[in-house]
């Protein structure tokens, strides 16, 4: 994540969130989640990044209490569910249709995966030798009621 952020340069199209740890007091150690997204076209976006700071990975959602458990993909499941939000927000008002999403993740990143099918994408295609890319068509209609996984506290 440290080298995405540091080599990260914002070209037309890309947008890049940041989630912080409020309850963190070295500076250093405040970024808990990034993502980026890349408005390819409209109606058409390519998540290009999302990643968990090391040290948030093992400790569940940040600011406790939420009922996560350490190891729970609670931050990136809440890193998501923002970025889509923002995608839908952005996107959707560009769109004249439906919005097709498209997540590249490497063969081997099952959490990924996982992550990805628990917001409704789906397996697409094997892209290369490590990458497949993974799709979430929403209709037009469901752009503005687009649900929130079961289980996931709205951010």
């Amino acid at each position: 994540m440290q080298s995405y952020l540091r080599s990260w340069r914002q070209r037309p199209g890309e947008r890049l969130l940041i989630a912080l740890d409020e309850d963190e007091q070295d500076e250093d150690e405040q970024i808990a989640a990034m993502s980026a997204y890349l408005l390819i076209e409209p109606g058409r976006v390519l998540l290009q990044a999302l990643a968990v700071s090391v040290r948030h990975r093992s400790r569940g959602a940040p600011s406790a209490g939420r009922g996560a458990s350490p190891g729970s993909g609670a931050v990136a499941r809440r890193m998501l569910q923002a970025t889509l939000e923002q995608v839908v927000a952005t996107a959707a008002r560009d769109a004249d249709g439906d919005l097709l999403l498209e997540g590249r993740v490497h063969i081997r990143n099952q959490p990924s995966k996982r992550l990805l099918t628990t917001f409704g994408f789906a397996f697409d295609a094997h892209l290369d030798d490590e990458l497949e890319s993974w799709l979430l068509d929403l209709p037009a209609a469901a752009l503005t009621t687009w649900p929130t996984p079961p289980g996931t506290p709205r951010v």
